[in-house]
């Protein structure tokens, strides 16, 4: 379930649908995350869930 705020443009995704947007398995985000790798997506904590801004998967994705 996507996070959305009023007054900002910026949806919060989660492991899952982050996943499913890049077309990788949540365990590859989660080994990117482990290892380093893409710290562009700068995977935040919130509430005990993880979640991955709609702005840095678009700088990610510009990037790739």
């Amino acid at each position: 379930m996507a996070l959305e705020f009023k007054d900002t443009e910026e949806i919060w995704y989660t492991l899952t649908e982050m996943a499913e947007k890049l077309g990788k398995k949540p365990q590859t985000l989660r080994m990117w995350k482990s290892k380093g790798l893409h710290p562009e997506l700068k995977p935040v904590k919130f509430g005990g869930g993880v979640y991955y801004s709609s702005k840095n998967l678009i700088n990610f994705l510009q990037t790739q």
